[in-house]
Parts: C-alpha cells; structure tokens; sequence
C-alpha cells in the first residue's frame, strides 16, 4: 500500500468514516456532485452596485476578503460521506433485527430519516447507537422540514447549540438525545429548522 492511500484511510477512519478504499468514497463524490443544484457564484464585490458596497465598507466588511473554504465543495463532500456511509433499508432491517417492510413504514412515518438517491433510500448512520436507534429521535424525525437537504439535516444533528447546554457546555442535537435529557428542547430547535 503507498504512503498516500494508507494517509487517506486512516484519515477517513479518523473522521469515522469505514472506507475501504477511496475510490469508492470518490464515487460517492461524484454521486453527490451530480445530484446539487448547478450554482455559480462569483466575488460578491462585482455583484454589489457601487452604493451597496460603499455602506458595507463603512460598516467594517472587507469586500476583498478570499473566501476560504468553497462551501459547495464542502457540501458535495459530506453529501458523499452521507451517500458512502448510509445504509440501505436491507442494512437498516438487519442492524435492528426488523423487517424491511418495516424500515419502509418508518421511513414513509418519516420517524427514521432517510433520503432517495437513484430511486433507492439512504439511512444516514448517525441516527444509529448500535442496533437500536437514538432515544427519542424518531419524534425529532418527523418535526424536521422534509425538504431539508440531507447535508442540512446532518449539520443541524452535530452542530452543538447554546439552548442544549449542560454543565456549561453546549450539545449538538444528537448528544442531546444519546444522552437520554428531555427530548422537548430538540423538538422544539427542528421545528425551527
């Protein structure tokens, strides 16, 4: 095995992702990227009129600022990470020792959450703790906006938020819920999603 091949494994096993080789995760690239809407986006400086501009730099921004990260990239890579790492509904009947039928049934309730790509459904795996799923998370399912992009979903269930703090600390949606508290505050921050 190269050097390079064996740095991007355990990259991605570092970031949890179970790749058995990358080649597979970069068809679940190109998967995701056929799948985004086409969006061209320039320096949002030559899309100001000179007015616009001029009361954003009294304000303080720096319209010449670069842009770091490319978001659409970012986007169409966790897309590939959720394509890559979701189950199908067979995976998902067996790790809860169901029958598909009945993932199906969940998946139309929509208290397990899930997403078609080429006609078939992806269970994203976060919503996962061994062969059961998340306390609580099949009601936080079905409050959540069906139209959310499955990116959008993901980000919001492990981005930690100051109204699910504990000891100070603030939870991501889904250390909430593993966590066994309340499952009222995680309802009530996906109805506002």
């Amino acid at each position: 095995m190269s050097d390079t091949l064996e740095k991007d494994l355990l990259y991605f096993q570092a970031h949890g992702l179970t790749v058995a080789a990358p080649e597979k995760l970069n068809k679940a690239l190109a998967l995701a990227i056929d799948q985004m809407h086409t969006s061209l986006y320039g320096e949002s400086a030559t899309e100001l009129t000179a007015t616009e501009a001029s009361v954003l730099q009294a304000g303080g921004f720096d319209l010449n600022e670069s842009i770091d990260k490319d978001p659409l990239a970012e986007t169409a890579t966790v897309f590939a990470a959720l394509l890559n790492t979701g189950l199908t509904a067979k995976e998902a009947a067996k790790r809860l020792g169901v029958q598909d039928t009945r993932i199906r049934q969940m998946l139309t309730e929509r208290t397990m959450y899930g997403f078609h790509i080429n006609h078939r459904w992806k269970i994203p795996g976060f919503q996962f703790a061994g062969n059961a799923l998340v306390p609580n998370i099949g009601g936080v399912n079905a409050a959540l906006d069906p139209d959310l992009h499955p990116v959008a979903v993901y980000q919001w269930y492990v981005t930690p938020e100051a109204d699910l703090e504990t000891d100070g600390q603030p939870l991501s949606p889904l250390e909430w819920l593993k966590a066994g508290y309340s499952v009222e505050p995680v309802l009530q921050s996906a109805a506002e999603i």
